[in-house]
């Protein structure tokens, strides 16, 4: 077994290494961030919910292959015609894709929270009753280490990469085409001082986009509050020989360097496991605060009725 992962039978357990992860960060000298994903079923591929339909290679990693962009494109504009009040053209990209992934439709983002008593409710919780006691679950901890603040706009540009990227465009030509847009305002000037010639460009495309992309966004709903929600952005992959976005994007390994500790949570402990949370205030009604149906689910099952 892997010697960042650790199984856990009771929430005792998960609290502890949880703290020990939490100890350690706070006196690093490094600025860095513990960011949380539950899994209910352990070994699932780390892929964002648009792409988790996926082939396995020799190696066993997961990628997926296929026009992503235009199947991404056709899912994205589709719903923006269909709900033009909730899916505004005012919104910067992240912010949509976020959104969109709120209401359940499927991007290029995958679910973190900053809360690690919300990552392990999911990882016990099966919503579709489908997996919860024929499973491990999984809570899988990242490091992000953070260099500022804020996003830097190559990220914006790769939420609506569906928009200008295309598998005959260039690196060169899409960093070109986000420059023009309206999240590069404030670098304009900056960008296209210091970044001026073809091989500048796609550096700064490739040296910016590879690796574990952590990101933020404004809160738009009241389950992002809650679940004090984060999320991981996937860039499709680079061909380096002819320097284009291609069709394809892979999964984050589990020995990537920013995955800190994988905690598997056994089968027959989520049922108390997820009892013991409810204690703490971590419940289903409140991790779904804006669906009614969910809220009276809950009221109905923690009432005398049927008991």
């Amino acid at each position: 077994m892997d010697n960042r992962q650790v199984v856990i039978s009771t929430l005792d357990e998960y609290v502890r290494e949880i703290t020990e992860l939490y100890d350690e960060n706070i006196h690093s000298p490094v600025k860095s961030e513990l960011l949380y994903r539950g899994q209910y079923v352990t070994g699932l591929p780390l892929l964002p919910s648009i792409y988790r339909k996926s082939s396995e290679t020799e190696d066993g990693e997961h990628v997926v292959t296929g026009d992503l962009l235009i199947e991404e494109r056709n899912l994205i504009e589709t719903t923006k015609r269909t709900l033009p009040d909730i899916f505004a053209p005012s919104l910067r990209p992240l912010e949509l894709l976020a959104l969109l992934q709120h209401f359940g439709i499927p991007t290029r983002l995958m679910d973190l929270s900053e809360n690690a008593f919300v990552a392990l409710y999911f990882a016990c919780s099966d919503r579709k009753k489908s997996f919860m006691e024929e499973a491990d679950g999984e809570v899988i901890v990242f490091r992000h280490e953070r260099k500022n603040d804020a996003d830097p706009p190559l990220y914006e540009a790769i939420a609506e990469s569906y928009k200008f990227a295309d598998k005959n465009q260039t690196l060169v030509r899409f960093y070109e085409n986000m420059v023009r847009q309206s999240y590069c305002a404030e670098s304009r000037f900056m960008m296209m001082e210091e970044i001026k010639t073809d091989a500048e460009k796609r550096a700064f495309i490739t040296d910016n986009s590879s690796g574990v992309n952590f990101v933020n966004t404004t809160i738009r709903s009241r389950r992002q509050y809650s679940q004090d929600g984060r999320y991981i952005l996937f860039a499709n992959d680079i061909d380096e020989k002819s320097e284009k976005w291609v069709g394809r994007i892979s999964e984050i390994r589990r020995d990537d360097p920013s995955i800190e500790k994988i905690i598997v949570v056994k089968k027959e402990a989520k049922e108390i496991i997820l009892k013991h949370l409810e204690m703490f205030g971590t419940r289903k009604s409140k991790l779904f605060a804006d669906n009614v149906d969910i809220i009276c689910e809950d009221i109905r099952e923690r009432s005398m009725i049927g008991h």
